[in-house]
């Protein structure tokens, strides 16, 4: 990794940095954002062109958008609109596609809110929710793996079945061995549709369990009978770590997570009966090359991001937008994006030799050796 204490717009306007082929938005999470002065005045209400990560297979641009999380559902408005700047920045440095990160697709009505504002000329935005879909799936196989577990045998819980969490479910099934229940979980007013959805994966052809389960605020309590569990879900710790069953595998693609990061390290390494991952991170087949803008000011902010920084890992949510530039038939999304859809992604990702990260979370990667005991504990269980 190169720290850049020069502005890399600068760097590219006079022609030391080099075009890229994508780009990708973000913004920083309140517990990141350690100043006192508000993001809008720190980077005069603008987007910033913060990374360039070079990749096997093209370089995509992080663009950070002046807010934080809070901002999102507070003042929408004022997301749509830096989002369309941003928008003009990445075409501005060579971005054909641009994906919209965390939690702006479900902020933008999965960026349709963005594009129907977005001149024609600039690029076009994706929500990146099928490389993100197929990333989680790609995670849940690993984990199983890795735990010596087949799917067939699990119950499984989907916590949150917006856009991600529903893809996942469709795609899980589609490729993997089913699992002999199925529990979906979401708020009160979710219910009819995930009633739907039974209804969908039946008429297709799966033959387990189903149950249904929701909740006003935290997880339902049906949540923790399962064996796996999927997060997909947007708000906060939802999910009681202590609470899980011995074994319970933690697939979480939520923004924020949807448990204590801090309570389930706590939990492997005293007790060894779980094992969890950030469910949307890829591991490249060859390291990234990554250019990041640090002025003075943001060390604190920037770098304790930064500290646990792997360079072969990469969100699927960023690469979408690499892929969607450089292969036709991948294309950008502002939709719920269905079974084949993900599909064509997953494939594609295997086909280029990616696959899912090593089981961690945030800067925590899990030991090898946490990996053994677990499994060793869960052999004496049986």
């Amino acid at each position: 990794m190169l720290v850049e204490r020069r502005p890399l717009l600068t760097l590219f306007a006079t022609g030391h940095i080099p075009p890229v082929e994508s780009a990708a938005l973000y913004y920083i999470e309140q517990r990141d954002w350690s100043l006192s002065e508000d993001i809008g005045t720190r980077f005069d209400y603008v987007p910033t062109l913060t990374d360039i990560i070079e990749t096997p297979f093209g370089r995509v641009a992080l663009i950070l958008l002046p807010h934080l999380d809070t901002d999102l559902y507070t003042n929408p408005q004022s997301i749509i609109d830096s989002s369309v700047e941003a928008l003009g920045l990445a075409h501005h440095i060579g971005a054909k596609v641009v994906s919209l990160t965390g939690m702006i697709p479900s902020a933008t009505n999965l960026g349709q809110d963005v594009a129907t504002v977005t001149p024609e000329n600039l690029p076009p935005v994706s929500t990146g929710h099928a490389t993100t879909t197929a990333t989680v799936v790609m995670s849940i196989e690993k984990t199983l793996r890795l735990s010596r577990r087949n799917l067939a045998n699990e119950t499984v819980a989907i916590l949150g079945l917006g856009s991600v969490g529903t893809a996942t479910l469709r795609l899980m099934l589609e490729i993997l061995p089913h699992p002999s229940e199925l529990i979906l979980c979401d708020v009160f007013e979710k219910q009819t549709h995930l009633e739907a959805i039974r209804n969908e994966i039946v008429a297709a052809g799966y033959q387990g369990s189903v149950q249904l389960a929701t909740a006003r605020a935290d997880a339902p309590a049906e949540a923790y009978n399962a064996s796996l569990i999927v997060g997909a879900t947007n708000v906060p710790n939802v999910l009681d770590v202590n609470r899980l069953k011995p074994g319970t595998l933690l697939i979480d693609d939520s923004s924020p997570h949807c448990f204590k990061v801090d309570d389930a390290i706590q939990r492997l390494e005293t007790q060894n009966d779980i094992l969890f991952t950030e469910g949307g991170v890829l591991k490249l087949p060859q390291a990234a090359n990554m250019i990041t803008y640090v002025p003075k000011w943001l060390e604190r902010v920037f770098f304790r991001s930064l500290s646990g920084y792997n360079t072969n890992n990469i969100t699927g949510c960023i690469l979408s937008s690499l892929l969607s530039a450089q292969f036709p038939e991948l294309e950008p999304t502002t939709r719920p994006v269905n079974g084949e859809i993900s599909f064509t992604h997953y494939k594609q990702l295997v086909s280029f030799e990616i696959e899912a990260a090593d089981l961690h979370c945030e800067t925590y990667t899990i030991p090898t050796v946490s990996i053994e005991k677990f499994n060793e504990k869960m052999l004496n269980r049986m």
